[in-house]
């Protein structure tokens, strides 16, 4: 699986412990926030998402003693640019696989660690939907408590980037990198948003980039706001050579790779472009005129599952076989 700008932005800002810890201090309550050591936090490999949600969410899971027993807490990554109802059920599937891998170690333990479950979320629009898993299911189980106690129910934890402002932001202590990488996240991809922040954050560029390691997260950032940000970058460009005079040479390495990138996803977009209009072709030319939700199926379509559609569109007998053997194949 190959990590969205967004996943690789967060996972190297949030994916240190003292970042993670300054997270977790600043999100979780702070009567369970007191009871985690965070001295023992540390980061487990591995991911539980699935492979078809890749491009949308992403996550991280890390090991903690609360109160001198085993606990896991686990940040569930979404950058949708809407808000997914089902969100919650999806956690609730990642948290079963990890119980399933803490199961399957040898030697088998004799209780399942509390998972404490994190859902950071930086979309187009703030958070809208259910952090509860009882509010998926049919109402019926409000109505029959007898019913509803039958009925597995829990919440998550919500922090959503979206709405939070940068004071907040800065106040957590996650660091320089992780404050500016949060703020990144929150606006780069609003057309109006990104210049002003880039800008905002210029106090911050200077001790980032004197920090260890800090010339690489200052060409992260910019990295992530040549892939996602919807702008000139002759704006951004003058904005961080006047906060960046000593960096220049790189700001301008930077820009020429921004001006290459948006040529090629040019011209990537255009070949996509052109396979969607011969596949329409073909499907129409056999099946007739696409309904609504076809088109929107086809116009979702990554290269991968363009490639699915073509194999399938001269033997399938119905429009709906070349659709539904392609999501099957997943």
């Amino acid at each position: 699986m190959v990590d969205s700008p967004h996943d690789k932005l967060f996972k190297e800002a949030f994916g240190s412990v003292p970042a993670m810890a300054a997270l977790l201090r600043s999100v979780l309550p702070s009567s369970l926030a007191a009871r985690l050591d965070l001295g023992t936090l540390s980061a487990v490999p591995g991911t539980f998402t699935d492979a078809r949600l890749a491009a949308s969410e992403s996550d991280l899971l890390f090991s903690v003693e609360l109160e001198g027993r085993p606990a896991l807490v686990y940040v569930l990554v979404e950058h949708k640019s809407g808000t997914d109802r089902w969100v919650t059920f999806q956690v609730l599937r990642y948290v079963v696989r990890i119980w399933e891998r803490v199961l399957a170690a040898s030697p088998s333990p004799s209780a399942l660690p509390p998972v404490i479950p994190l859902v950071v979320h930086h979309g187009e629009v703030p958070w809208a939907g259910p952090t509860r898993l009882v509010e998926l299911v049919d109402l019926v189980v409000v109505e029959l408590p007898e019913l509803g106690r039958l009925v597995p129910d829990f919440a998550v934890l919500l922090d959503d980037l979206t709405v939070a402002t940068d004071a907040e932001l800065e106040s957590r202590q996650l660091g320089l990198f992780a404050t500016v990488a949060a703020v990144f996240l929150r606006d780069a991809r609003d057309p109006v948003r990104v210049v002003p922040a880039v800008d905002r954050m210029a106090a911050l560029y200077g001790s980032l980039r004197r920090a260890p390691d800090g010339a690489r997260a200052v060409a992260l950032l910019l990295r992530y706001l040549s892939l996602v940000a919807d702008v000139d970058p002759v704006e951004v460009t003058a904005v961080l050579e006047r906060q960046l005079p000593e960096a220049k040479e790189l700001v301008m390495n930077w820009v020429e790779r921004w001006q290459e990138e948006g040529r090629r996803m040019g011209r990537q977009e255009g070949r996509m472009e052109g396979r969607l209009r011969t596949l329409r072709r073909q499907l129409e030319l056999r099946f007739g005129p696409l309904d609504d939700s076809l088109l929107a199926q086809l116009e979702g379509a990554d290269e991968e599952e363009l490639d699915r559609y073509t194999e399938r569109v001269l033997t399938a007998g119905t429009v709906g076989e070349v659709f539904v053997a392609s999501r099957v194949a997943r």
